[in-house]
Parts: C-alpha cells; structure tokens; sequence
C-alpha cells in the first residue's frame, strides 16, 4: 500500500526483458519489499549498496499494461517506498496496480499552476469525480474536472518539480490507478443492477420514489 506521496525521483539505470534496475537511494533496503515505480508496485530482488541501484523483476504483463514497457535508460521515475503502520498518509491509499495507461492531450500554463488533461478509456470515465482523487504515475492528485475524453488535473510547482510530471510532454503516456473507494462503489452498483429485475414499481416504491 502507497499513498502516492513521491518521496524521491530515480533513473532507470538498466533494462531488459525480465530485469529493471533503478538508480535510487534507498536506506535500509530489505529484499522483497514493495516499491512504487511510476506508480507500479514492484518487488525489490537486490540492491547494489555500491552504485545505489534498486533492481526489479518485471513481468511481460506488467511491461505491456504499464508505461514501463516504454521507459529508456536514462528516464526520470517517481519511487515511493510502501507505506508502514503508523506513517502520514498525506495523499490517499493507492496500490499500486496500474488500471490502463492514459496520455497525455494537452498541457496548459497558468500563474502558479499547470493543468494536464489526460485521454483515458471511455469506459474508465465512470470512475472519474470531480475533486475525486486519483494517481498518475503513482503521484496522488485531486481530479480538477471530467473530460468528454477524459480528465484534468491541475498542478502545483512543487509537484512539477518533485515528481516526473515536470518533464512530461504532450502525448506522453502515463500510469493511471482510480482510487479504490471510487471503483469499489461503482462495482458494487453495476454487481446490483446488472440484472434489471431488481427494478421494479415494488422496488421503486421502497426506496421512496
């Protein structure tokens, strides 16, 4: 569990099919833990004290449903260790399993803050509020507004510049977690009315209508 407060930038130092390595400082590193890349929850199989690299196995799935599939040598990462009991949640719960990636449709400049508007699967609207919290590429944002596309969000200088957001471009993809309240809500109703029997006059009636 994260709460998409980014709490260092790293590198992508290597990467092959089966193996991402990242340039990070991590104190204490413990083999096995869960840590954010992007967003994405990885496993940590070693780190080289020597040159501060953090090296992840990485699934095929992950790459191909992820923007990690995509990152390059060289490319900026948020990393978020996860969160222990008894740690600040200063941002919102985020797990750190990635729902789709969405792109990047438009950046726009404004006195002390920077709107992106994001592209996302038109089915993944329903999960979008307004003032609803969501994280792109593992950063917990508020959402500014809901998009016939997609989504805005506006952002800070602080976050531009703590966080990979401030290198980003229009057209660049990133990883897109709903928050977990949001889609446990929505399953839970489409679950009750998927079948339309249980609206009824009778129904209707009980609920006060």
């Amino acid at each position: 569990m994260f709460t998409g407060i980014i709490q260092q930038l790293g590198k992508v130092a290597s990467k092959t099919p089966r193996l991402l390595g990242i340039q990070c400082q991590l104190e204490q590193a413990v083999i096995g833990e869960s840590i954010a890349i992007n967003g994405t929850c990885l496993s940590l199989k070693r780190y080289d004290e020597k040159n501060k690299v953090a090296y992840f196995d990485v699934m095929a799935a992950t790459l191909k449903t992820t923007t990690l599939g995509r990152i390059k040598p060289r490319s900026v990462v948020n990393v978020e260790r996860a969160l222990k009991v008894g740690d600040a949640v200063g941002g919102h719960f985020v797990n750190g399993h990635i729902d789709e990636t969405g792109s990047i449709a438009r950046i726009t400049k404004s006195p002390g803050a920077v709107v992106f508007d994001i592209k996302i699967n038109k089915k993944n609207l329903v999960y979008v509020v307004p003032k609803g919290s969501i994280a792109i590429d593992g950063i917990s944002l508020t959402v500014l507004a809901k998009l016939p596309q997609g989504l805005s969000v506006s952002l800070i200088p602080l976050t531009l510049s703590g966080t990979n957001l401030g290198e980003k471009k229009a057209g660049d993809k990133v990883n897109i977690e709903y928050d977990q309240a949001i889609k446990g809500t929505v399953n839970i109703l489409e679950d009750k009315f998927r079948n339309q029997s249980y609206i009824t006059i009778k129904y209707l009636k009980n609920k006060g209508f």
